[in-house]
C-alpha cells in the first residue's frame, strides 16, 4: 500500500511538491489540487525511545521515528522502527507496514527500516 500525498493548500505547506509522474499540484494558498504516490523513502529528522508501551503485544523500550518524505520535505511522517541498530538522524528510510496483534485483530501501523 503506497503513501499518498494529497496537496490542499494552507499556511503548513510550503511550496509546491512534484510527483515522479511529472504532475505538480500547488500547496500555497489554495490553489491547485493534486495527488500523487509518494516512493515510501524519507529521512529520519527525529526519534525518540519510548519505555512505555500502549499496545499488549508491543515490546519495550522501542522508537518511534518522524521521517521527512522525499517527495516533500515538510511533510514529516511518525512511524514505528523495527531494526537492530537504533535509528540516527539524517538516515535514509524505506516505508513498511507492521501488523500489530491485538485482541480486537491486528492493527497496521507505519514502520520505517533503513533504505
Amino acid at each position: 500500500m503506497p503513501i499518498v500525498i494529497h496537496g490542499r493548500g494552507g499556511r503548513r505547506s510550503r511550496g509546491t511538491s512534484s510527483c515522479s509522474s511529472g504532475a505538480r499540484s500547488v500547496a500555497r494558498g489554495g490553489g491547485r489540487r493534486g495527488r500523487c504516490a509518494a516512493s515510501g523513502r524519507g529521512t529520519v529528522v527525529s526519534f525518540i525511545r519510548t519505555h512505555h508501551f500502549f499496545l499488549p503485544n508491543m515490546t519495550e523500550p522501542y522508537f518511534t521515528v518522524f521521517v521527512s518524505l522525499d517527495e516533500q520535505a515538510d511533510i514529516v511522517m511518525p512511524g514505528s522502527w523495527h531494526h537492530v541498530d537504533p535509528p540516527a538522524i539524517d538516515m535514509q528510510v524505506q516505508v513498511f507496514y507492521d501488523d500489530i496483534p491485538t485482541d480486537d485483530g491486528n492493527v497496521a501501523l507505519v514502520g520505517w527500516q533503513p533504505a
